[in-house]
């Protein structure tokens, strides 16, 4: 850790995994990474596990992981940057969404009918696809995989649908 206490900070650079699932830290010098861990350890409380890519940093820990660490010059990757926002959004949406979706369990094929209305092609589906095909496209929705194994042609039907719908209709965050 002398290098952050001779007020040098150790630079490191924040990426995105290969695997979507966590941030990797990794120092620009490959012997500062004791060094780095130990920093990041003060910030975080949690313990990292080292890899060859760097610091695995899980996507709940990442979440909380600042900006700015003393000692630290971090530099993020844009693409870290956006898997933060992305799951911060995703967090912070999930409650309003299962509401949503017990709502529209609840209430049926006809509630999920008057959401999607403005949408072409729902004669071509099942009662339980139209409801999957709502779900799929709730408002402010992050992504919703739906298996349906009673026709194992149609659940590529659904989901075509719903992307066209959600692009038809902008509802598909860029």
């Amino acid at each position: 850790m002398a290098e952050a206490c001779l007020g040098r900070p150790i630079a490191a650079d924040i990426r995105v995994g290969e695997t979507l699932d966590a941030l990797f830290v990794t120092p620009h010098d490959p012997a500062q990474g004791t060094s780095l861990a130990a920093v990041l350890k003060r910030s975080l409380p949690v313990a990292l596990r080292r890899t060859g890519d760097g610091l695995r940093v899980p996507t709940d820990v990442a979440m909380r992981l600042p900006t700015q660490v003393p000692g630290l010059d971090l530099r993020w990757a844009s693409d870290a940057c956006r898997f933060i926002e992305n799951r911060r959004s995703a967090t912070a949406a999930t409650p309003g969404l299962l509401r949503a979706l017990q709502l529209l369990k609840q209430r049926g094929v006809e509630y999920a009918t008057q959401l999607i209305a403005d949408s072409a092609g729902l004669t071509t589906l099942d009662a339980h696809q139209i409801v999957n095909v709502a779900a799929m496209t709730l408002s402010g929705g992050y992504g919703l995989c739906v298996f349906d194994e009673q026709a194992p042609a149609r659940p590529s039907l659904s989901y075509l649908l719903t992307i066209y719908w959600s692009r038809a209709t902008r509802r598909i965050s860029q």
